[in-house]
């Protein structure tokens, strides 16, 4: 069967009343760009415009190619949803026949558009707002339980398709949800590496699949709520916080290893939890621990309550991998008694012995203000001469112009020398030698088209 591109149904969502055969569709227009065509998102095997009648405004889902049974799965996805009817999900009709294309009917999907923001985008905007982000883990922790009770799994929750409509959750991306009528079916995806356990494969498909994303999540915003600094520090990539690598191999992990050693009892046995369950098998994973006394057990450090220091942040990407951070000095005391996870019933945790007081440290002595490194001018003043004489040489044959050009050049390899010498730079001395050899490099290239073959002698 050959699917329509974009030129086709571009053409055919311009020309509703023809095209379309639910009635509501007929009645809407499609919103367009500033060229006056059809705004468009194109996807791996969809198209999706925005249609509206001024009351209502949908999203248009039109297919472009074969996938398999998800035809099949969205009939039983969206029977599933409109029965239950939670508020976590956006209301949405699969159409078989939907539209008309070249006189040929195909399947849409139409589902109801939502302003809303991701939730990358809401962390980052609430970092200073501890009781949102605690209030929101417990968000996630009531959204796993309902999911549960109405035998749904969203199979990839993450920084992306979970939006945040007045503070709600609200889910998108239905491509790989679980209901009943799909019990005993592979998963069609995997989810995002960043928030799936790192043994998760196609057999791990039911109305439990998201609890490791949730608790990825949760952990997050409990750290996140208690430390905002670590936003600066960990997060990056398509996760909030963790990363695939961190998931593959928590022992290893520089931000497993700050939030081990935090100070708050509650972010230390989330991330001791969420430890032991990339460690165990994705099938294998108990309960949740209860996310919604998350607000009680987490209250911001003193340390990220202060004002930090201005600092520049440089970040590498390392495919497949995390950005290399400097070392923690939070390591655990010997005398440090074992971490016990905050939600266990009755579970109580020693108090560490009391420390002697550290004696008064003399006040400090304010060091005399140093000047920089002295600037050796030998390298500029070899580098003037040089190119004082190479311009009088060629002065009979470049007229006034290298008159002009010299002490422009002089001025300009020299600054660039008294540069480098300051900047105090193991490799200063090569490099103003280099700007050295640049600079009478260059004054000989602008001087070649006046000289001829004279400056390409002269030079060397």
């Amino acid at each position: 069967m050959a699917w329509p591109g974009m030129v086709e149904y571009s053409a055919a969502v311009q020309n509703q009343q023809a095209s379309f055969l639910a009635p509501e569709l007929k009645a809407a227009s499609v919103v367009t760009n500033r060229l006056g065509l059809p705004k468009v998102c194109s996807g791996a095997f969809a198209i999706v415009y925005e249609l509206t009648n001024g009351r209502d405004r949908w999203a248009i889902r039109c297919f472009t190619r074969e996938v398999g049974d998800l035809m099949e799965r969205y009939a039983a996805i969206a029977a599933h949803l409109r029965k239950a009817a939670l508020p976590q999900f956006v209301p949405f009709d699969y159409l078989q026949d939907g539209i008309l294309v070249n006189g040929k009917p195909y399947p849409i999907m139409k589902m109801q558009w939502v302003e809303g923001v991701p939730l990358g985008r809401y962390v980052e905007q609430h970092l200073g707002d501890p009781a949102r982000l605690l209030a929101l883990a417990g968000q996630f922790g009531e959204l796993s339980a309902t999911l549960e009770k109405h035998r749904i799994g969203h199979g990839d929750l993450s920084a992306d398709n979970v939006l945040l409509v007045n503070d709600a959750i609200t889910l998108i991306d239905y491509d790989g949800l679980y209901v009943p009528a799909l019990a005993g079916r592979k998963a069609r995806e995997l989810g995002n590496p960043a928030f799936q356990h790192p043994g998760r494969d196609e057999s791990l498909f039911g109305p439990e699949v998201d609890r490791f994303s949730v608790l990825v999540i949760a952990t997050a915003l409990a750290a996140l709520a208690a430390d905002p600094g670590l936003w600066s520090r960990h997060s990056g990539g398509n996760g909030i916080l963790f990363s695939p690598a961190d998931l593959r191999s928590p022992a290893a992990s520089p931000l497993f290893k700050t939030l081990r050693a935090s100070p708050n009892a509650a972010v230390r046995g989330l991330a001791d939890e969420l430890a032991r369950w990339c460690e165990a098998k994705p099938g294998k994973l108990g309960k949740l621990p209860p996310l919604g006394k998350l607000a009680a057990k987490v209250a911001p450090s003193a340390a990220s309550a202060a004002a930090a220091p201005a600092t520049v942040s440089i970040t590498v990407a390392i495919p497949n991998g995390t950005a290399a951070q400097p070392a923690e000095s939070a390591a655990p005391s010997p005398g440090r008694p074992a971490r016990v996870a905050w939600w266990r019933r009755g579970a109580t945790r020693a108090a560490a012995p009391p420390q002697p007081a550290p004696a008064a440290a003399p006040a400090p002595v304010a060091a005399p203000a140093q000047a920089g490194p002295a600037v050796d001018w030998t390298g500029p003043f070899a580098t003037a001469v040089g190119l004082g004489v190479f311009a009088v040489l060629l002065a009979p044959e470049t007229r006034s112009l290298s008159v002009l050009l010299a002490p422009i050049l002089v001025a300009l390899v020299a600054g660039i020398d008294a540069a480098y010498q300051r900047s105090g730079e193991p490799g200063a001395l090569r490099a103003s030698v280099a700007a050295s050899a640049f600079g009478a490099g260059l004054f000989g290239v602008l001087l070649a088209p006046e000289t001829a073959s004279a400056s390409m002698l002269a030079l060397p």
